[in-house]
């Protein structure tokens, strides 16, 4: 797919098709119908995958690297942030279940491997995870699900789950053969 033709929704566009979404129910059914309907739904969030992807690829070649990996918690906790006002805002809607995904390990996935693994001499790795990035998602998966407990604890007639991927992929990652995949040497 080329990047022309690539097109994504901001949060605050997405968060304002659940707001219209919630309002035409209102209208089509009752208000208490409506309002259950609401309540009994899963709301589904998965946020910073883009994001990190995109800074990845920009600040691998680049002199910026260092200054991302040093200011990295910063970046995390925005997004994390992010992800608990939408949640807020869901919740002040009256969404009362919500899953939060985490992000895979994006260090494992070929496009990376493939950029970032890449040496000015030609020599590739394709079997090795990027570290480093790995390091980083792992760090927002951290914060995403020590946000999600505050989150639980500040609204208690909510359900918000933290779903890791992450810790899930890695293992099928590292133990292939657990999950019937067996890779010729």
């Amino acid at each position: 797919m080329n990047q022309g033709s690539y097109s994504h929704q901001s949060l605050n566009q997405q968060l304002r098709q659940v707001s219209e979404t919630m309002q035409l129910l209102q209208l089509q059914l009752n208000e208490d119908t409506a309002l259950q309907f609401i309540k009994s739904s899963i709301f589904f969030l998965s946020f910073g995958k883009e994001d990190y992807i995109e800074l990845f690829l920009h600040n691998s070649s680049s002199s910026s690297g260092m200054m991302f990996r040093n200011s990295s918690q910063y970046f995390a906790t925005i997004l994390v942030n992010q992800v608990a006002n939408a949640a807020r805002y869901l919740y002040n809607a009256n969404a009362r279940k919500i899953i939060c995904l985490g992000i895979m390990p994006l260090g494992c996935t070929p496009r990376m491997a493939w950029e970032l693994n890449h040496t000015s001499a030609g020599d590739y790795n394709a079997s090795s995870c990027v570290e480093h990035v790995n390091d980083l998602v792992f760090e927002y998966n951290r914060l995403l699900d020590e946000q999600i407990g505050k989150l639980n604890s500040e609204f208690s007639d909510a359900q918000m789950v933290f779903c890791d991927v992450y810790n899930g992929m890695m293992e099928i990652i590292n133990e292939p053969r657990l999950y019937g995949m067996f890779f010729l040497p």
